[in-house]
């Protein structure tokens, strides 16, 4: 009698994936290197770390909003919907759904005005 072999369950099309992202700043100084995310579809993602750790760069790589400060992504893939966005402008990536929404970003204000989060990425497939 044989073992039956387990049956595939198809998986959805993440919304959004980064892969083994690597990010420069004026050619030289190395960000962030060998991030991954994964966003399932329906599904939420927290970026924590201390100060430093590469948080805002990650999200301004999703964006493509790094060469306002001489950034760019060196290395790995950003995914959205399955399409490769690293090539899109920022107000293309907006026209295919996805945006930033921005906070507080000052720690002088009262502690009331860091919720929602500083930063939050709102996405959405487009029907």
């Amino acid at each position: 009698m044989s073992t039956p072999t387990p049956t595939s369950i198809p998986t959805a099309t993440p919304i959004l994936s980064l892969n083994n992202i690597e990010v420069i700043y004026d050619k030289v100084a190395l960000a962030i290197k060998g991030v991954s995310v994964e966003v399932p579809q329906g599904g939420m993602v927290a970026l924590l770390g201390a100060n430093g750790a590469g948080k805002s760069t990650t999200l301004k790589s999703i964006s493509g909003l790094l060469q306002a400060e001489r950034g760019e992504v060196t290395r790995g893939d950003i995914r959205f919907m399955g399409q490769d966005i690293a090539g899109l402008a920022p107000q293309a990536r907006v026209k295919l759904g996805m945006w930033k929404v921005g906070g507080c970003s000052s720690p002088s204000r009262p502690m009331k005005t860091w919720w929602p989060p500083r930063r939050w990425w709102a996405a959405r497939a487009r029907t």
